[in-house]
């Protein structure tokens, strides 16, 4: 895991080593381990490491071919490397290094772009090919790993995080109306965009190709597709939950290949404590001898922690288990720079997470996660509501329904969310239904500078455009992998990142994400909420903890600490966007819409307005 960033000149010349050390710096907390730097002009590379895999100097970068023909910085890792390494040696040449880079360059240099396909890992980097004078950028299928990408009319700039490329003094801060429609419409973005005007992040699963000799002509090539449902599958359920079963277990071992020692989360759900049950027969005896384990707990009135559920699974797994407090004063202290570390506003709450990284930090290099359980096997109440809305419009028009008597309980206990998708979607069409999944603070647009705003861009519209073909909850779940997961990976990258942590969540490893792709609908919630990955894990991890029905992602109760001890800042963080010009009436009065503020409009304003704080961003179209 580390920090690249870069610049191809298009005038010919080299970009400044002193610009791209200040980019490197600005990417520092992401690998602390050496900053390494390359200016060939017209090309300028910098790289920040974080030390996982092959932790020598020969693991270093920016990394050159032999026969200096080939350059890459690379941010991530390829989890299978040790399995193509033997495949390269066979067929192409010896690696010399053991780590994961090496490999990466090998095989690009022996079978071009389609080595990537490939990869299993999480990953973005940037290789530099003199042989064909062409700069080729790549990410991993789900865009777990962040590259930004700004072309201007002088150079093509690209780093791990937006900040950095604010280090050429020819790149302003500006907003960018598209990703301010974006962000107040779902408080994410769609695919690519950003809240930085000309600044766009690269789509997952795409290779950008370009000419280094003049930079401009360059192409965007999706070259990973999510696949559709196998309509010809031919196992059973039971034998379905065996074989993913086996898969997890695969994948999770080769997600755990590490030189340094892990560690593991556990909130008490099963993603999580299931990837950690798995991980903790995978630890590298010469550095652990148990798998770290760490969650969360706070005192609270408002809302309980999963501390029992945790500690039960810590015990079963056997590993060295830490609850980390979520305390008062650490919650307000890192709300001071979190947008900043962001890059932009995005999603919920993220202080607690860099709270948690902190600590984490103390103990391992390299954190597991359960990310993406819930969007690619259907782990959300709402996919139960949102169906319902859906069968009862279907139902009025004598058409067959989904939506089944025994998934009803679980709306029973998310009762206040359920309620709202039902008030706005039941019995309209399927714009509006997606739209009460999407739409969260879009009011807010109205009141937009009329320099930002776009009167014909629809949002919804746009999104709809994700989801392709097949059944609702096929739609639903597509929707939530290219809007709602890449905001929850953006904040997981950033705020561990800050603190010098790798975040890996196998669950988006590509097979696992293809396999849930292809299984038969009617298998995701077979069985409930989670199917698939609640009766695998049986075995895995203790059935009280399986069949907690509550299980929902509890968080601290940050608006606590907004209505509370933070109140005068918060009122005063909002209040200071009267002096960007963002809005045409004053930011107190756009918390006073007649159907109630809900606590995500109060965090979106004031997230723009740190926003606005750190970056100072112009205002332009």
């Amino acid at each position: 895991m580390c920090g690249i960033a870069g610049q191809i000149a298009f005038s010919g010349e080299a970009p400044s080593e002193s610009m791209l050390r200040e980019m490197g710096r600005r990417l520092a907390h992401r690998g602390r381990d050496h900053q390494g730097v390359l200016v060939s002009a017209p090309v300028g590379l910098v790289h920040q490491r974080l030390s996982i895999l092959g932790t020598g100097p020969q693991g270093n970068q920016p990394k050159i071919s032999d026969d200096g023909g080939i350059a890459l910085v690379f941010n991530g890792e390829i989890v299978n490397y040790i399995e193509l390494r033997n495949e390269l040696e066979k067929k192409h040449a010896h690696c010399r290094t053991d780590g994961d880079t090496e490999v990466l360059l090998q095989g690009y240099a022996a079978e071009g772009i389609d080595f990537f396909k490939k990869l299993r890992g999480f990953y973005a980097f940037v290789i530099i090919d003199w042989r064909q004078r062409c700069y080729i950028l790549h990410r991993d299928p789900c865009g777990i790993k962040p590259l930004y990408v700004h072309q201007g009319s002088q150079a093509l700039s690209f780093a791990s995080e937006v900040k950095a490329l604010f280090a050429d003094p020819r790149i302003k801060p500006r907003v960018s109306a598209t990703g301010l429609q974006d962000y107040l419409t779902m408080q994410s973005y769609l695919p690519g965009n950003t809240l930085f005007s000309g600044v766009e992040a690269l789509l997952p699963g795409h290779v950008l190709k370009g000419d280094i000799d003049g930079g401009r002509r360059a192409t965007l090539v999706r070259q990973w597709h999510m696949p559709q449902e196998d309509e010809r599958w031919e196992l059973s359920y039971e034998d379905t939950v065996a074989d993913l079963r086996q898969r997890l277990v695969e994948t999770t071992a080769l997600w755990s290949r590490s030189d340094v020692a892990i560690g593991s989360y556990i909130s008490g759900g099963i993603d999580s404590s299931m990837i950690a049950a798995l991980a903790a027969s995978h630890v590298n005896p010469a550095f652990q001898n148990k798998l770290h384990t760490f969650s969360s707990i706070f005192d609270s009135d408002w809302i309980k922690d999963e501390r029992q559920f945790s500690d039960i699974v810590a015990a079963s797994i056997g590993s060295e288990h830490s609850r980390i407090f979520l305390n008062q004063e650490s919650m307000i202290a890192d709300h001071g720079d979190i947008i900043y570390a962001l890059d932009m506003p995005v999603a919920g709450y993220s202080a607690p997470y860099r709270t948690m990284a902190r600590t984490v930090r103390q103990h391992v290099r390299v954190v597991m996660t359960g990310h993406g359980g819930d969007e690619l096997a259907a782990g959300y109440p709402k996919y139960i509501a949102l169906q319902l809305a859906h069968d009862l419009g279907e139902a009025l028009k004598g058409k067959p329904v989904f939506a089944r008597a025994e998934h009803m309980p679980y709306l029973a206990q998310f009762e206040g969310q359920a309620r709202q998708i039902l008030a706005k979607a039941a019995f309209g069409d399927e714009k509006s239904l997606f739209s009460s999944m999407l739409d969260r603070s879009s009011y807010l647009l109205n009141q937009v500078t009329p320099e930002l705003q776009m009167t014909g861009r629809d949002v919804v519209e746009e999104a709809l455009q994700l989801i392709g073909e097949g059944s609702m909850l096929r739609k639903l779940l597509r929707l939530d992998f290219h809007t709602l997961l890449p905001a929850l990976l953006h904040v997981e990258d950033r705020t561990s990142m800050v603190e010098n942590l790798e975040s890996r969540p196998p669950l988006l490893d590509v097979d696992i994400v293809e396999y849930f792709a292809r299984v038969p609908t009617d298998f995701l919630l077979k069985n409930g909420l989670k199917s698939l990955l609640r009766d695998a894990a049986r075995g895995l991890v203790p059935d009280m903890v399986i069949d907690n029905p509550r299980k929902s992602g509890v968080m601290y109760p940050i608006m606590q600490l907004f209505n509370g001890v933070m109140n005068e800042q918060v009122q005063a963080d909002i209040a200071s966007l009267d002096e960007t010009g963002l809005f045409v009436i004053p930011a107190e009065r756009l918390l006073t819409r007649e159907q109630g503020i809900n606590q995500r409009d109060t965090w979106a304003l004031w997230s723009l307005a740190r926003w606005f704080k750190h970056f100072n961003p112009e205002i332009s179209g």
